[in-house]
């Protein structure tokens, strides 16, 4: 008499076969995750970055701004003098720089925000605007509103 332990040949190949369709079933799935989470990251590194300067800005009686370029946006001390230009030159000092491609891949800038400047006072208001961020899988963009009483929220 034989006894029969272990596993045939066959069973094998169907567990490994149905492995391999639950792979190629969830991979792309996984790749949607990821692309949405870097455009959720980037948003809300956006909205923090944004939240900072305003906080700084009050704090040191002094205007802090976000200058964006094509890339991505520098976080700008305004310096002494009280004034942002679109340059960062002059006494204005880039403390941060935030290159979308490189630490959110995928990710960008829904319109050319190139050379805008949003700028926050002293008192914690700022020129009103609204940055969108979208993503290569098209997702629903996700917007980053600042009210000129400097509310800052996602939308």
């Amino acid at each position: 008499m034989f006894k029969t332990t272990g596993f045939t040949l066959l069973e094998l190949v169907m567990v490994i076969s149905i492995m391999a369709i639950i792979s190629a079933i969830s991979i792309p799935a996984l790749y949607s995750y990821a692309a949405t989470n870097r455009l959720q990251s980037a948003t809300h590194d956006l909205y923090s970055n944004l939240q900072a300067i305003r906080m700084k800005a009050v704090r040191t009686n002094n205007r802090w701004a976000i200058l964006f370029k094509s890339f991505g946006y520098h976080v700008v001390n305004c310096g002494p003098d009280n004034t942002c230009s679109a340059t960062a030159t002059g006494d204005d000092a880039i403390v941060k720089t935030v290159n979308l491609s490189q630490e959110y891949p995928g990710v960008a800038f829904f319109q050319d925000y190139s050379g805008k400047l949003l700028v926050f006072n002293s008192e914690g208001t700022s020129n009103a605007d609204t940055i969108i961020l979208t993503n290569v899988k098209n997702d629903k963009p996700k917007s980053v509103v600042v009210s000129s009483m400097g509310r800052i929220r996602i939308k």
